[in-house]
């Protein structure tokens, strides 16, 4: 699956109000061999961290 794919994918399955944005995030993440890193705040928030192979981590 090359970069254009990928995002297709992505906004294919942009369905609002279903709750798909984190699965389909773990399957493309899994899928490419990556890993997600989650950190959340009460009251502040949650930020999603996605590193795929070759990239460096934020």
């Amino acid at each position: 699956m090359n970069e254009s794919e990928l995002v297709n994918l992505i906004n294919m399955l942009n369905i609002n109000g279903l709750g798909l944005g984190l699965s389909v995030a773990k399957h493309v993440t899994e899928f490419y061999n990556g890993y997600i890193r989650i950190e959340s705040r009460v009251g502040e928030g949650t930020d999603v961290f996605i590193t795929l192979p070759g990239m460096s981590e934020p």
